[in-house]
């Protein structure tokens, strides 16, 4: 689905960019991650993303830490270019 639609956006010649409004996968699931800015480097404008609820690991282990694509830090640097262009926040811990 997300494909047929970069197909139709690329169709239209007055679209300056486009913004995704969040929950790019379900529970950052790397290969999800990738799969999107695959599907979507294949605009021919430029995106950008706001994360969702569902873009970082509902459990942030440091097993899930070390896993592309899983973590906010990670979510952060995978889009940068993509809307994400400054500081990032400190990693929160439980206290």
């Amino acid at each position: 689905m997300l494909q047929s639609t970069v197909k139709a956006i690329n169709k239209v010649d007055d679209i300056d960019f486009v913004i995704v409004l969040g929950d790019l996968t379900k529970d950052a699931e790397p290969w999800n991650v990738d799969r999107f800015q695959e599907v979507m480097d294949e605009l021919n404008m430029p995106w950008y993303v706001i994360l969702g609820t569902n873009d970082i690991s509902p459990v942030d282990t440091q097993a899930t830490a070390q896993e592309p694509g899983v973590t906010h830090a990670t979510m952060i640097s995978t889009f940068q270019g993509h809307g994400f262009n400054g500081p990032q926040h400190p990693r929160r811990t439980n206290q």
